[in-house]
């Protein structure tokens, strides 16, 4: 019996690399709408300071997340947010779960 332990200790392990979450899934949808909070500004065809000026948006408006990457800055890490017009930094967007609450909160900004 203790050689069938001994044996099973010393199987491969397989290691997870990455998780494939399904399109429906609530981590997906916890951040769909973005506001903008910044008075104007630019989108980017690509993530990063790189990009190409494709847009531009203003303040309070409301657009829809399509992804999200991080761009290696020096030697920090910076999220952009892709929208349905471009991308743009983290930073200049407040992230809602809903169009309805998107919407409430663009209201609310000055």
């Amino acid at each position: 019996m203790c050689v069938l332990f001994g044996l099973a200790a010393c199987t491969r392990h397989v290691s997870l690399d990455s998780i494939a979450l399904p399109p429906d899934s609530a981590v997906n949808d916890a951040d769909r709408f973005a506001v903008i909070t910044e008075t104007y500004i630019s989108l980017k065809d690509t993530p990063g300071a790189n990009g190409i000026i494709v847009n531009h948006a203003r303040r309070k408006e409301i657009y829809e997340v399509t992804g999200t990457e991080f761009v290696s800055k020096d030697s920090e890490s910076e999220l952009w947010v892709h929208l349905s017009g471009g991308w743009l930094q983290r930073s200049c967007v407040e992230l809602y779960p809903s169009m309805a609450k998107a919407a409430t909160a663009a209201a609310r900004l000055k």
